[in-house]
């Protein structure tokens, strides 16, 4: 369960959120089901699973304590281990703050495989007026008990992924954002 993924379940009333939030999450909602909501309500804080004799694999949004938690590579230990809690795995994945990483933290990894739509730092680095063009994401092997994290990034047709925002439907005020974060109007 992500950020995002919260929103959607519980929409901002008008008086807590500005014009573009609400004009983004009334379209958004639109575009679901009432079974499409039961999936996204049914989406665990965390993920764990079994990568043989390598490890475990514990995945989740912001940390497992909150998927607004930010974790970037100068992230204190002491916040880490406050962000962390009791979890332990071999290797702690999240996303949130869409920046692609991998750092050690005591015995274990934890990494950040990036964002497809918006990689680098979510929007911040995109209003910074850095042409991102690529996708990013991870590829954890486990092998015997050895593991291997490949953070990796593929080329990203941002003119094609903007025609098809136009055509979405989006309402102007939010597709002027969206379009804005790629540098774009």
């Amino acid at each position: 369960m992500g950020n995002v993924d919260a929103w959607l379940l519980t929409l901002p009333n008008d008086s807590a959120a500005d014009e573009l939030d609400m004009a983004l999450a009334r379209w958004c909602t639109e575009q679901l089901t009432d079974s499409d909501l039961a999936y996204v309500r049914a989406f665990p804080a965390t993920y764990e699973r079994r990568l043989g004799a390598a490890g475990t694999l514990l995945c989740f949004h912001g940390s497992p304590r909150s998927y607004d938690d930010v974790i970037v590579p100068t992230t204190s230990d002491d916040a880490l281990d406050a962000m962390l809690g009791d979890a332990h795995a071999t290797i702690l994945a999240g996303g949130h703050s869409h920046l692609q990483m991998v750092r050690r933290h005591g015995d274990a990894h934890i990494m950040n495989p990036g964002s497809i739509g918006l990689p680098a730092v979510g929007p911040a680095a995109i209003l910074r007026n850095r042409d991102v063009r690529w996708a990013e994401y991870a590829v954890v092997e486990a092998d015997g008990d050895r593991l291997n994290i490949s953070l990796r990034r593929t080329p990203l047709d941002v003119e094609q992924m903007l025609e098809l925002a136009y055509a979405s439907g989006m309402p102007t005020p939010a597709i002027e954002w969206w379009v804005g974060l790629w540098g774009r109007a």
